[in-house]
């Protein structure tokens, strides 16, 4: 296997690719993607960004680079990404640090890396969360079934 690519919704990525690249030392890529816009939305990047964090998690230099955010042509180290958008395609960015590369249609180029990276162990293992799809106009069944 090459890399692991997760489809993830934006109000929660950050956080997730956080802990991701806190607990997740194997050398090979992993890349959250998600979309600004959509699939059904005029202006998606939704197949776009899917389409190139496929191409980056398997590229063979994004080996060792941790976990990574692939948004609007961007590469973005996990810990230090930040929402600062709800729409815009350009939504996303990292502070002081920037990103570490492009992907410009077929092309992935790495420009910079970390000197270090730091990864944890879990000293327990961790809880089963069970997860309960729920819509408007939902009976809770599911949700009273565990009480």
């Amino acid at each position: 296997m090459a890399g692991i690519v997760i489809s993830h919704g934006t109000d929660t990525l950050e956080e997730t690719s956080y802990f991701l690249d806190l607990v997740i030392s194997d050398e090979r890529p992993v890349v959250l993607t998600g979309s600004q816009r959509g699939p059904t939305l005029d202006g998606t990047d939704a197949f776009v960004n899917l389409r190139q964090a496929f191409l980056l998690a398997a590229h063979p230099d994004t080996r060792g680079l941790g976990v990574t955010v692939l948004f609007n042509e961007r590469i973005f180290v996990a810990r230090y990404v930040k929402k600062q958008h709800v729409s815009n395609v350009d939504g996303v960015f990292s502070s002081g640090f920037g990103y570490l590369g492009t992907a410009d249609q077929d092309q992935i180029v790495i420009h910079q890396r970390l000197i270090k990276r730091e990864t944890y162990q879990s000293k327990k293992p961790l809880p089963k969360v069970e997860l309960i799809k729920c819509a408007l106009g939902s009976d809770g069944k599911f949700i009273f079934y565990y009480i």
